[in-house]
């Protein structure tokens, strides 16, 4: 059976993540919006990678609480010394659980499933392979995939793509850049949520409003 390893989900958190649409939504909405991502983000790497190979990384202690109640394993950054550092941060971690290979996953992308994850990584994740995606406009990482040994610098934020490509082929590795692709589509701006919203034929805004029931290997998904 092909081994995933491991998956690391840095969120900045439920309250000030997406921080550019606090300008063109209420707080509750921004939460709310917060909320909604983590929840489809998590459903969706337990789905394909498993319970056991999650990890959420945040300096939020209210999303860290959230996790718990998923039953998933959390990191708390207490530095809040930005994404970058929760991913080293969450990758030494697993390294040392023996991971053998980390997959970095952004909490924002509109159409993340179990299904559009194999369609970006399929078989490249082992031994020499790498898997990356690019947004949209090909300047940030909306997927990062390579061998747990692997020692690349992250970059995420504008440019990492190009950053990440060049780190991950100059370290000879074979890399595959899943493009068109739709995870490539992100929530970062108005726009790109009114574009989603009005495009999406999946509830990207579907709230959860009640409690959070742990996942578990009898749960083919999250109960609320």
């Amino acid at each position: 059976m092909l081994d995933r390893g491991h998956v690391i989900i840095p969120i900045k958190g439920l309250i000030r993540g997406k921080s550019r649409l606090a300008a063109h939504l209420p707080s509750m909405s921004v939460y709310l919006l917060n909320l909604a991502n983590l929840d489809r983000t998590v459903r969706a790497a337990v789905e394909f990678f498993g319970p056991d190979r999650c990890v959420v990384v945040s300096p939020c202690k209210l999303t860290c609480d959230t996790v718990r109640l998923m039953g998933l394993r959390v990191l708390f950054q207490d530095l809040d010394d930005g994404l970058n550092a929760g991913v080293e941060y969450a990758r030494a971690h697993v390294r040392a659980a023996g991971a053998s290979t980390i997959t970095v996953l952004p909490v924002d992308l509109a159409h993340v499933s179990a299904v559009t994850l194999q369609a970006a990584l399929g078989r490249c994740m082992g031994p020499g392979l790498a898997a990356v995606v690019p947004d949209t406009d090909a300047q940030g990482t909306n997927l990062l995939s390579m061998p747990a040994d692997f020692d690349l610098m992250f970059a995420f934020g504008c440019g990492s793509f190009e950053s990440h490509l060049r780190q991950l082929r100059a370290g000879g590795l074979s890399v595959r850049v899943a493009e068109p692709c739709a995870l490539q589509e992100d929530i970062d701006t108005i726009e790109q949520l009114r574009r989603v919203c009005d495009t999406s034929q999946d509830a990207v805004l579907s709230i959860p409003m009640c409690h959070v029931a742990p996942y578990t290997k009898h749960r083919s998904h999250f109960e609320f």
